[in-house]
């Protein structure tokens, strides 16, 4: 997203964070606002993501680790 901040420099493991909008396509569906569990970067050639655990629903394939665009979401809480 354009002119948004990068919340990813702040991200930690154990964080909570929050998503920012809602993602919707043929694998996802995250609501806005939905909570979860940041659990680190991923990196697929030279894109990276992130991994969150969700609160309220597993990954599409039932796994619990979800990916999902780093500037989709926000930290909430930071882990001290």
């Amino acid at each position: 997203m354009a002119g948004s901040p990068d919340w990813s420099n702040d991200m930690k493991p154990g964080d909570l964070v929050r998503s920012l909008r809602a993602q919707v396509n043929d694998e996802r569906t995250y609501q806005t606002g939905a909570l979860g569990t940041f659990v680190g970067f991923a990196r697929s050639g030279n894109y990276e993501y992130a991994e969150v655990i969700w609160f309220n629903h597993p990954a599409p394939n039932g796994d619990v680790v979800s990916s999902i665009q780093k500037d989709l979401i926000e930290v909430v809480k930071a882990v001290a």
